[in-house]
C-alpha cells in the first residue's frame, strides 16, 4: 500500500462513485428494514411474538438462518422470557459487553426448552455477534453498527489493525467504525447530502448505517479479486486434486449419459433409482434417498402411470421450453421428495456450463468468499435459485 494514500479516505472516494452509479439500490432494503422496525417495535406489546415477527420481517438476509430460526421458535414458545432478554439487551445503562454476554447465556439456557417444545434436536441458539449487532442496530441505529466478521476482518487488514478474538470482535469493530464516522463521514457533506436525497423521509439518524454500508460495499467489491486469488491457488494443485478426487468426473459422465432424451423416454424405475448414488443430498441422507427413490411414488403428470409421469417430469426439467425457474418449481411440485437441495444438484449436473449447486455447503462457501446473497421471502425455490445465479453472475 502506498504510504501517502489514506485507505479510509480512498474508501469514501470509491463509495461516492459507487453511490452515484447505483443509487444504493442493492442495499436500500436495510434503510427500509430499520424504518419498519422503528415504526413497529413495542417491548410491552400484548402479543409479543406477533410484534417481534412483524418488527424484523424486512431484515431479508441480515441474520443467519439458524440464528433467526432459533429466536423465532423461542419467541413463539417462551415469549415472556425473550421479551425480558430484549429488555435487558436494550438497556443502555448497562455495559454493552455485559448485555451481549447476558443475552447469549439466556439463549443457551432456553435452548433445551426450545428443543423440548418443538421436538427438534438439530437446532442451536446461534445468537452470535452478527445477530446481536442487528438487534442493536435496529433499535438504536444512531449508536450501533450492523456487523459481520468477514468485512470486519477485511477492514482490519485494510487499515493495519489486529483482529480480535471471537467475543471481542464486535466491540472492536464499533470503535473502528466510530473513527470512520467521526473523522471522515461526518466531515463529508457531499456524501451525507447524497444519502439524504436517497432516503428523504426517514426520521432516524442513518449516519451509522452509512458507515457500515461504506465498509461492507467497498470491501465486497473486492470479492472478484478474492475469487481470483483462490482460483490461482487451486490451479497449483488442480491436476493432483482431480486425480485423487475422481467422483467429480465420474458424476459428470453419469449425468451426461443419464440426461439423454432417448434414455429417459425408455427409463424404468431402476434407471431413476441410480440417482440415489449420484446426488449428494441422497448419498448423505439415507432417509431422503429412501423416500425419493425407494418404492416408486405417485408423481404428478398427464399420465395414469407413475413411471410415465417420472419420465415426463425429467424430460420437462431438462428439455422443457419454459424458463428454468418455472421448470424447477414444477418439478418440485410434481415429483415427491425431491427438494430444493437435490433439485439444485440435478440442475447443476444437467447444465454444468450454466448453473451451480445451491445447498448448505455451497452457502457456506459463498459466505467464505464474502458474497452476500439476497433472496426474497416468499419466493419459490425456482425464483430464489435464478436470483442467486444472477447474483453470482451466472
Amino acid at each position: 500500500m502506498d504510504k501517502n494514500i489514506d485507505p479510509k479516505q480512498e474508501l469514501l472516494d470509491k463509495y461516492k462513485v459507487y453511490l452515484h452509479d447505483t443509487q444504493n439500490k442493492d442495499e436500500n432494503y436495510k434503510w427500509e428494514a430499520i424504518t419498519h422496525f422503528q415504526n413497529t417495535w413495542e417491548i410491552d406489546a400484548d402479543d409479543f411474538e406477533e410484534m417481534f415477527k412483524n418488527a424484523f420481517k424486512k431484515q431479508v438476509n441480515l441474520f443467519y438462518q439458524n440464528s433467526w430460526g432459533f429466536i423465532r421458535m423461542a419467541t413463539k414458545h417462551f415469549p415472556e422470557e425473550v421479551r425480558e432478554m430484549f429488555r435487558n439487551l436494550y438497556n443502555e445503562d448497562v455495559d454493552l459487553k455485559e448485555r451481549i454476554e447476558s443475552f447469549q447465556v439466556s439463549s443457551e439456557k432456553l435452548l433445551p426448552l426450545v428443543k423440548e417444545a418443538t421436538g427438534k434436536e438439530n437446532i442451536n441458539d446461534a445468537q452470535d455477534e452478527r445477530t446481536i449487532s442487528v438487534y442493536l442496530s435496529f433499535r438504536y441505529p444512531e449508536v450501533y453498527y450492523i456487523y459481520k466478521s468477514s468485512f470486519y476482518e477485511d477492514y482490519c487488514k485494510l487499515i493495519g489493525e489486529h483482529v480480535k478474538p471471537a467475543g471481542e470482535k464486535y466491540i472492536h469493530y464499533i470503535s473502528l467504525a466510530n473513527d470512520l464516522f467521526n473523522n471522515y463521514v461526518l466531515k463529508d457533506r457531499e456524501l451525507l447530502e447524497t444519502h439524504k436525497s436517497l432516503n428523504p423521509a426517514i426520521k432516524w439518524d442513518d449516519t451509522h448505517l452509512i458507515v457500515q454500508n461504506i465498509i461492507y460495499r467497498m470491501l465486497a467489491l473486492d470479492v472478484g479479486n478474492v475469487i481470483e486469488k483462490y482460483l490461482n491457488q487451486f490451479s497449483d494443485i488442480a491436476d493432483a486434486w482431480f486425480k485423487e478426487n475422481t467422483l467429480i468426473e465420474e458424476r459428470f459422465h453419469f449425468f451426461n449419459n443419464f440426461k439423454k432424451r432417448e434414455n429417459i423416454e425408455n427409463a424404468n424405475w431402476e434407471y431413476f433409482q441410480q440417482l440415489g448414488g449420484n446426488i449428494n443430498a441422497f448419498v448423505t441422507n439415507a432417509l431422503a434417498r429412501s423416500r425419493a427413490l425407494g418404492n416408486i411414488n405417485d408423481a404428478k403428470g398427464s399420465h395414469n402411470s407413475p413411471i410415465e409421469n417420472y419420465r415426463e417430469n425429467f424430460i420437462d426439467l431438462i428439455y422443457g421450453e419454459d424458463s428454468i425457474d418455472i421448470r424447477i418449481d414444477r418439478f418440485i411440485t410434481n415429483v415427491p421428495f425431491f427438494k430444493d437441495s437435490s433439485v439444485s444438484e440435478l440442475v447443476g449436473q444437467f447444465f454444468p456450463e450454466e448453473y451451480v449447486f445451491f445447498n448448505k455447503q455451497d452457502q457456506q462457501g459463498i459466505e467464505t468468499l464474502g458474497i452476500d446473497i439476497q433472496v426474497k421471502r416468499g419466493d419459490s425455490f425456482g425464483k430464489k435459485f435464478m436470483n442467486i445465479m444472477r447474483q453470482l453472475n451466472y
